[in-house]
């Protein structure tokens, strides 16, 4: 109805319009709360997919590492065995041995390489075994690298290799060079250090492996100066000349395996 003039406006509405806008609105009503509904329940489940595809990421990493550890754990048991071969059937390394170069293999990155001191701890390691197979020694290897060619100290030879057939404990596996006490020891060629420590027989003891399956020996050291896993060039210094284990005046008792079968290390050393 207008304030002043005019005439009054009349709305009629009939029942049925205002039931079916009540039904309208509550529909409508009914809608609107499922989908708040359903859309809360996506987000949850978004969540929960996101938080799945983590956890499994870190599974599958933690997977991948078990397998990473098992192929090193491997390695390492595989050069305990060579060494085994080098050192004798009968060596058998301590647990606390074992457990340090299970860690050392399975940790990342280079490890330091400050001198070792000797020890004065022994650990049980036999004398160098006897060769099974007849002696091996071959003219025609070409010096390479991985060829253990170079001259460990100088000096001069004061026992030389020595096979005896009928009683191999009596044999002597490798060459004794005598020298001056702290000459410095180098390496005979490129290679891993896959052992250092203290031998009843040779004292302080380093071993090479080369990647011509040859293995390189120094024993009766005054001190260590690689570590185990340590990489080495051909004439890189790695102990001093000695007079440890059983031994009666410094010199270098130096062995050169191929295989599981020390060889006469002459004909493979040359003057450069």
């Amino acid at each position: 109805m207008p304030d002043l003039e005019g005439k009054p406006f009349t709305f009629k509405v009939s029942l049925n319009v205002i039931k079916l806008g009540i039904v309208v609105a509550a529909v409508g009503l009914i809608v609107f709360i499922a989908i708040i509904v359903t859309w809360g329940s996506m987000m949850r489940r978004v969540s929960i997919t996101d938080r799945l595809a983590e956890e499994n990421a870190k599974y599958e990493q933690e997977r991948q590492r078990v397998v990473d550890l098992e192929t090193r754990v491997k390695q390492l048991q595989q050069f305990e065995d060579q060494i085994r071969r080098v050192l004798g059937s009968d060596y058998k390394p301590s647990r606390a041995q074992v457990t340090s170069q299970i860690s050392e293999a399975l940790s990342n990155g280079q490890p330091e390489n400050p001198p070792v001191e000797p020890s004065t701890e022994p650990m049980e390691a036999p004398a160098t075994a006897s060769p099974t197979l007849s002696q091996f020694s071959d003219q025609s290897i070409i010096k390479g690298t991985g060829i253990p060619s170079l001259w460990p100290v100088e000096g001069f030879i004061s026992r030389g290799f020595e096979w005896n057939p009928i009683v191999p404990d009596r044999s002597h596996s490798g060459i004794d060079i005598a020298g001056k006490e702290g000459t410095v020891v180098r390496a005979a060629a490129d290679g891993i250090v896959v052992w250092t420590g203290w031998s009843a027989q040779y004292g302080n003891l380093v071993i090479l492996a080369h990647s011509s399956g040859y293995y390189s020996v120094y024993g009766h050291n005054q001190v260590i100066l690689v570590q185990p896993r340590q990489r080495v060039d051909r004439g890189t210094p790695i102990c001093l000349l000695g007079n440890t284990g059983q031994s009666t005046a410094p010199h270098l008792h130096f062995e050169v395996w191929f295989g599981n079968q020390p060889i006469d290390p002459i004909p493979l050393l040359t003057t450069s």
